[in-house]
């Protein structure tokens, strides 16, 4: 069994730990900002998507709305009746 006793120095951990640590922050603040974009993208899509469906349904309102009552009779748009 070895019976002598580590002798660390911690003088020269602390000036390695800071260099390591500073290229690990920049990685993150680049993750971190390559994830804000993505998601904010995704968000426009989504938004930009819903704002169509929008447009859509408000296109299909105005035509139902302007057809006479015998033809939402006979197509069966009770729904839309006035």
């Amino acid at each position: 069994m070895n019976t002598e006793s580590i002798n660390i120095d911690h003088g020269t951990h602390s000036s390695h730990a800071g260099l390591a640590t500073q290229p690990v922050s920049f990685i993150t603040a680049i993750s971190k900002k390559v994830t804000a974009l993505f998601i904010r993208s995704e968000l426009d899509k989504a938004q930009a998507g819903y704002r169509q469906q929008q447009r859509e349904t408000a296109n299909h309102q105005d035509i139902v709305s302007s057809m006479p009552l015998e033809t939402k009779l006979s197509l069966g748009m009770y729904r839309w009746m006035d």
